[in-house]
């Protein structure tokens, strides 16, 4: 609540956080009723049902900042649903979308070890779960981000 209440009293145009989880539960139930239309930007992940919990279907002022969409590759949607009997989550999707362009990978290598780093560079595969999930020429992973409000129970990409 201290926290909270200093950064509201500065008279932000809106408040920037990054932190773990289990902290920022504390924070996002607090700084709504406490920000007083002061909007909050994280990057922490938070799942869909961990905001039912804090905020139920709507949390006003509160955007989520660079996060992946959760429009998934439908027919890996659908393999997970059958598969595991729920919706994937991002983890899910990411894992997903990292081995299916590794298989490519070795497949275009002849399934060698050497040199694979190479083949892995740039390659996008439709079928991955994130579309336009590669792995760059730094050894980086580009996955494309957005900042999305949560409303009527789902994320939604913020208009902001």
């Amino acid at each position: 609540r201290t926290i909270i209440a200093k950064a509201v009293a500065a008279k932000p145009d809106v408040v920037f956080a990054m932190f773990a989880p289990n902290e920022g539960f504390v924070i996002l139930r607090q700084f709504p009723p406490l920000a007083k239309g002061v909007p909050l930007y994280i990057g922490t992940d938070v799942n869909k049902g961990q905001l039912v919990d804090i905020f139920g279907k709507e949390a006003k002022g509160v955007y989520f900042a660079s996060r992946i969409s959760e429009q998934y590759e439908p027919k890996f949607v659908l393999k997970f649903k059958e598969e595991v009997g729920n919706d994937p989550d991002y983890f899910a999707a990411l894992g997903h979308s990292a081995a299916i362009i590794l298989a490519d990978a070795l497949k275009n290598n002849d399934y060698k070890i050497s040199g694979l780093v190479k083949k892995l560079i740039n390659i996008t595969d439709l079928s991955t779960a994130i579309n336009d999930f590669r792995f760059k020429s730094d050894r980086t992973v580009y996955v494309p981000l957005d900042s999305y409000e949560f409303k009527d129970g789902q994320f939604v990409k913020s208009e902001l």
